[in-house]
């Protein structure tokens, strides 16, 4: 109960409704959105699906980064054989929000995030256009680099996150015209705009210097830069 009123007392005066939706409810959350980490593993990728499920019983919504596992096509040694990439999992978290009811109030709803720099973004931009992952959002990390490439008609570089190469150079403006493209068609994806979210953030010292797309908290709600924050 003490906790319960000094949580209210502390949320109360921001403008996130949406996110102290569970604060005060059993069994309580600090936030209504969670950012779930998801590594370059089966285990990891497969772990936070688990903690997913429960945070969507628990009537929270999740969100992930799927910028760190491997691309499609990428070398698995430890199978010989080859990665299905990040895409190929939305799906599977598609449909295990779409079998639980958050807190029997409403269904699961999730956010997923790819870098741009990543190889299969292009996949990642059809990924809902023949239907399906209802239960997604869909945003792409985007740096000043990148917007600045796309008004000077530079080329972008693709780079794969296990190995840290880049596997192809593109037209910036050709990528940014196909995300306006998808977003236009269907309403997704998103844009994130990394830099500016590290510079605005008025607490750089919580979280480690993790992007805040990786942090371990999301807020589905409209919020300035001045009152967001990352937390560990």
């Amino acid at each position: 109960m003490i906790w319960s009123l000094a949580c209210r007392s502390i949320v109360a005066p921001l403008p996130i409704p949406c996110s102290s939706w569970g604060a005060t409810r059993a069994p309580m959350r600090s936030a209504g959105c969670v950012v779930l980490p998801v590594e370059d593993s089966l285990e990891s990728i497969f772990r936070a699906l688990g903690q997913a499920a429960l945070l969507h019983q628990a009537g929270g919504g999740t969100g992930y980064s799927f910028s760190h596992p491997r691309p499609r096509g990428d070398v698995v040694a430890s199978t010989r054989g080859t990665a299905s990439g990040p895409v190929s999992f939305l799906p599977v978290f598609n449909t295990a929000a779409q079998v639980l009811a958050q807190g029997g109030r409403r269904r699961g709803a999730s956010m997923a995030v790819l870098d741009v720099v990543h190889p299969d973004i292009a996949e990642f931009l059809d990924a809902k256009q023949a239907g399906g992952l209802e239960y997604f959002n869909l945003s792409v990390a985007v740096t000043s680099r990148f917007m600045r490439a796309v008004a000077r008609g530079g080329r972008h570089s693709l780079v794969n996150p296990r190995t840290g190469r880049v596997v192809a150079r593109v037209p910036a403006a050709g990528l940014f015209e196909r995300i306006c493209q998808a977003a236009w068609a269907g309403g997704d994806p998103g844009l994130l705009f990394t830099d500016r979210i590290n510079r605005d953030n008025p607490l750089p010292s919580l979280g480690g210097s993790r992007p805040p797309i990786r942090a371990r908290r999301c807020r589905c709600c409209p919020m300035s830069p001045a009152t967001s924050a990352r937390s560990t």
